[in-house]
């Protein structure tokens, strides 16, 4: 069989390490296992790069721990509003939703945007558009957990971080995959309930083609988590994958060199990504980042802290 290859992310974050040990490091790890299982049982059948981003997508926004869909965080008006996007490398046709409110994995949505002229849906049309190619929806309370309100009256009392870093308040946050698949194509997709208490109308780079999200085959398939401002400032994906294809750089010293320009801008974060060689990178500027990958060989490997590798055969 052809090598295949997954990386995901689960967000990047400062929490103290105190606060994420017993039962509330158990449910990461649980989390970031379930999602690189997803994957790798698409790629294990020769399912594709996009399939296999999905399914550990969905597999991540469907877990409560992680800041998408499932555990999404509130606006400054008690609401949640979901982003998402994905891209194929094969011919680098993108989908990116903004403002879902019902749509139960707005990674299925985006999926559903690949065949159409239209790259970017917002609010109440990506809504129509979503349950119009039978994408689950539900009611908005399913997207609240007690984790995501506590924090949310955190920041409205002043008692947390309202500054631009509000991800540091949510261990997991924004996530994303990478794949590639044994055809050799390439994948990238990213979800996020955005930053506790933003404007309803906020944008992120989850939602910006070439801030967050990148796949083209030649180059490489890329997620950010981090400072959402910051990395659109910086088209941070794109200007990756122009460092890998202009510079001959590799997947790590680009992503490096970027978050370089990302902390100009006032900016942390981290990001997954895959080049058609099967090479991945997982660097990242913040303190933590909830990561993994898996390869054909079946080695589940995830993290949260640096130089951290735990590992399972699956």
């Amino acid at each position: 069989m052809k090598k295949f290859t997954l990386a995901i992310h689960g967000g990047a974050s400062s929490l103290d390490p105190k606060k994420l040990e017993g039962d509330y490091r158990l449910e990461f790890d649980a989390g970031l296992r379930d999602a690189l299982k997803a994957g790798y049982d698409v790629l294990a059948k020769e399912g594709t790069a996009i399939d296999a981003v999905t399914a550990a997508i969905c597999s991540l926004e469907n877990h409560p721990i992680f800041n998408a869909a499932h555990g999404g965080v509130l606006c400054n008006d008690e609401q949640i509003r979901l982003s998402a996007s994905i891209m194929d490398g094969y011919d680098r046709t993108a989908g990116a939703v903004m403002g879902l409110q019902t749509i139960k994995n707005p990674i299925t949505a985006v999926k559903a945007m690949l065949p159409e002229a239209v790259v970017c849906l917002f609010g109440e049309d990506a809504e129509k558009f979503s349950l119009s190619k039978s994408c689950e929806s539900v009611d908005p309370s399913y997207f609240m957990t007690e984790r995501s309100r506590n924090s949310w009256l955190k920041l409205r009392q002043g008692e947390g971080n309202t500054g631009a870093h509000t991800f540091i308040e949510n261990p997991g946050n924004t996530v994303g995959a990478v794949a590639l698949d044994c055809h050799g194509n390439i994948a990238a997709g990213t979800s996020t309930g955005g930053l506790t208490n933003q404007p309803p109308g906020r944008v992120s780079d989850t939602a910006v083609i070439g801030g967050g999200t990148w796949a083209e085959n030649n180059t490489c398939a890329i997620s950010a988590t981090g400072d959402g401002e910051a990395f659109i400032r910086t088209a941070f994906a794109r200007r990756v994958a122009d460092l890998v294809e202009l510079k001959n750089m590799s997947l790590q010293e680009a992503i490096e060199f970027t978050l370089l320009e990302v902390e100009k801008a006032e900016g942390y974060g981290g990001a997954v990504a895959v080049d058609a060689k099967g090479n991945v990178a997982l660097p990242f500027s913040s303190p933590q980042m909830s990561r993994g990958w898996i390869s054909n060989d079946g080695l589940a490997h995830y993290a949260i802290f640096p130089d951290e590798d735990l590992t399972e055969q699956f």
